[in-house]
């Protein structure tokens, strides 16, 4: 997921648009500049500090996983009661889903942790 994340920041603050950068993640991805997915991808994102849009208040402490999956159903993902919250890693905006169409699928899989990185106690999302 690293050189994804990288990739896409990067042309993201250079001011390229969503068509330009599933277009260079899709070239990527085709000619082995960005490595295949690998078994077992995650990511923690514990810190309080973490900020991932204007549309929130703070975001949750959670752990990601990354699967080369549609959408996240056979983990149990959004079910009523489920810990497991999904969805397409892909988020472009609704008017350009057409670009996010055009890449792999890859589902994000968030599970809340109970704890900051600080070990301060975090409040669990709702089930």
């Amino acid at each position: 997921m690293t050189p994804i994340a990288k990739l896409r920041t990067a042309m993201t603050l250079a001011g390229h648009s969503d068509a330009d950068i599933a277009d260079r993640i899709k070239v990527g991805l085709r000619t082995g500049q960005i490595p295949p997915l690998g078994t077992g991808a995650t990511c923690y994102m514990m810190s309080k500090s973490s900020y991932l849009s204007d549309e929130s208040g703070h975001d949750m402490a959670h752990v990601m996983f990354y699967v080369p999956l549609k959408d996240g159903d056979d983990w149990g993902a959004n079910a009523s009661g489920s810990p497991v919250f999904g969805g397409n890693y892909w988020y472009y905006t609704p008017a350009h889903q057409v670009d996010a169409a055009r890449l792999p699928p890859l589902s994000v899989l968030l599970v809340g942790v109970a704890t900051w990185s600080d070990g301060t106690p975090a409040a669990m999302p709702p089930m």
